[in-house]
Order: C-alpha cells, then structure tokens, then sequence
C-alpha cells in the first residue's frame, strides 16, 4: 500500500514537469530557414518572407496556435492573395516541417511541405 501511495505521489508531482516540456514545444520557432532553394523567414512580429536568390517572392503574416501555423499572402511575385494556408508545424532543433491541414495555393502546397526548412 505504502508503494502505491509512493508512485501515486510521484507521478502527480512528476505531471507540471511534463506538461510544461508539452507547452514549450508549442513556441513556434522564429527565425529564417532554407529548403529547396528558398529561404524562409518568419519574425516574431508575425511577418514572413520567402526569398528565392536573395529576392523576396512573398510577403505576408502568420498566426501560431499550438502546433498549426496560418500563412496569409500579402505581396510578391508568387503570393497567393486572398488564399490563406494551414499547416500543422513541427521542429527537431534544427529542421521546421511543415503539413498541409487545408490550403488552396498550388506552389505553396507543393515547395512547403516537401522537405524540412533547415535553421540558418
């Protein structure tokens, strides 16, 4: 009976530890990133720019909540204005990926989630 007592305390104090290590993996990680010859960069001001040879090709700004990221297109060559994209996100320490939840926009379906960013 002690032992039960004893691991039912453990876990309970063992629980804020792990849901706090839950919750900081919900911090989207700012910063730019390079992946098929793009390099992506998003603010903590919630701005993101795609470039392509050192060009921006889109603008626009995203919005995190928990581990799904929403991209609206602003300006630039390749935006897709009007069609906004939603991604759950993941990051290892080094790679960001990206999958499609639902998104319109043919060139961003296809160049964002098909390989992981690389932090810069």
């Amino acid at each position: 009976m002690k032992k039960l007592v004893l691991y039912s305390l453990a876990s309970l104090l063992a629980m804020p530890l792990l849901f706090s290590s839950i919750r900081g993996q919900e911090k989207f990680p700012t910063g730019t990133y390079t992946g098929g010859g793009f390099e992506l960069a998003f603010g903590a001001d919630g701005v993101f720019t795609v470039s392509q040879n050192a060009k921006a090709v889109v603008k626009g700004n995203y919005v995190i909540e928990k581990d799904q990221i929403t991209l609206n297109d602003k300006e630039g060559d390749f935006a897709c204005l009007g069609q906004p994209g939603k991604y759950t996100w993941a990051f290892d320490g080094k790679n960001l990926s990206f999958t499609k939840v639902e998104d319109e926009c043919g060139g961003r379906v296809q160049a964002l989630p098909a390989q992981p960013w690389t932090k810069k």
